[in-house]
Formats: structure tokens, C-alpha cells, sequence
């Protein structure tokens, strides 16, 4: 059971990094120039996106992925009592 979590867990943090990453460029660019161009990949698919919205998006999914990753420790603890 600990091993699932803790799986869960490290796949957690490796999306946590990524989204990290992501934020950083996004905290370098100007949103609101007309000369920016962001692109989300869906499928083999690249479309166009507005960047505050994209940017919006992520730190709503580090905000996600930071509650997981709370559960997930809380969850490793509880069994790691047992």
C-alpha cells in the first residue's frame, strides 16, 4: 500500500516540476503583448491559447497538484504508523 502512494507521489512532484518550469516562463513573458504566442499540445494537436488564461491554468493545477501531494504524504504517514 505504501509503495502505490508513494508511486503516486513521485509522479505528483514530477508534475509539480514540470508545472514549475512552466510558470517561470510564463512569469518571464508579457501577457498582454500582441506579439506572444502560446500553444497547448492536445493529442498530436498544437492550439493556439491566450496566455493569461494559460498561465491562469497552470497555477491552478499547482495548486491541485500541491493538495495531492499533501494527501499523499498525510496517506505514506498513516500507513507508515501501522
Amino acid at each position: 500500500e505504501v509503495q502505490v502512494i508513494l508511486a503516486k507521489q513521485q509522479s505528483l512532484l514530477a508534475q509539480k516540476n514540470e508545472n514549475d518550469t512552466v510558470k517561470l516562463e510564463f512569469d518571464l513573458i508579457d501577457e498582454t503583448s500582441d506579439e506572444v504566442e502560446v500553444y497547448k499540445l492536445i493529442g498530436p494537436v498544437l492550439i493556439k491559447q491566450d496566455a493569461a488564461e494559460a498561465k491562469s491554468n497552470v497555477e491552478k493545477r499547482l495548486e491541485f497538484i500541491k493538495k495531492e501531494v499533501e494527501n499523499a504524504d498525510k496517506k505514506i504517514e498513516e500507513s507508515l504508523k501501522k
